[in-house]
């Protein structure tokens, strides 16, 4: 049962490709050193939590819903502890954050992930919730990780 990648790309709805070019888009900006508002720190952990909380409501087992929770608390811990210095400059309220790659990773797995799992969905009839569940707690925890510890750092410089 061999399947073509042309075939698989033809039958993909355009949403997801502006989907993947708009992910594209903000994970290539993030790479640079870059200006950032405290409120904006929210809304990378909240949108990759919120795959989490949406991955968490599907799911009908609760062993496998108490580890995905054990990870996104883990992955905060961890990530907070192993992240570097993220604030470089503190310049009239306006803080400058290092640019990374972690943004685009986030977003390429979310993408990758979810993609495949909706292709096995509609190919298959055959979804994989215990990948999605679990891929969206770790980066979900490791984008709150990150952005508790710029909100720290911010707020020491203080």
């Amino acid at each position: 049962m061999s399947v073509s990648i042309l075939k698989i790309l033809t039958h993909t709805p355009i949403w997801a490709f502006v989907v993947f070019a708009w992910l594209m888009f903000i994970g290539i900006r993030s790479m640079r050193n870059r200006e950032i508002r405290l409120s904006s720190l929210l809304l990378s952990p909240a949108t990759f939590l919120l795959f989490y909380v949406y991955n968490l409501s599907k799911s009908d087992n609760f062993s496998l819903s108490l580890f995905s929770g054990a990870l996104v608390f883990f992955s905060i811990i961890i990530t907070y502890l192993l992240q570097n210095k993220l604030v470089i400059q503190n310049k009239d309220k306006q803080f400058i954050r290092k640019g990374s790659y972690s943004t685009l990773i986030c977003g390429m797995i979310t993408f990758f992930v979810r993609y495949f799992c909706e292709y096995k969905k509609a190919t298959v009839g055959d979804a994989y919730p215990m990948l999605e569940l679990i891929s969206s707690a770790v980066i979900g925890g490791f984008c709150a990780g990150r952005n508790l510890k710029f909100f720290i750092q911010v707020k020491r410089l203080n």
